[in-house]
């Protein structure tokens, strides 16, 4: 009985595990989510997307050329 309480904790941490262990992706968009509405649906269609891989998204406003820098740079 002990044994199987230890396998029913190991597998409900398991099954917790991306719900904490969430990590974030940061992406540089020239459209803006709030203004431009095809920005709107690419930020919901990328977001949903990585929610499902267990990610977080945070979607930066900038300009290419600055997106750039920032990806090189490791910022969002």
């Amino acid at each position: 009985m002990r044994s199987l309480r230890a396998l029913a904790a190991v597998l409900i941490a398991a099954c917790a595990m991306p719900a904490w262990a969430t990590q974030q992706i940061v992406l540089t968009s020239m459209l803006s989510k709030e203004d431009a509405p095809v920005g709107k649906l690419n930020y919901l269609i990328y977001s949903e997307a990585f929610r499902r891989l267990g990610y977080q998204l945070v979607l930066v406003q900038a300009p290419p050329l600055r997106g750039g820098v920032y990806a090189a740079q490791g910022r969002g």
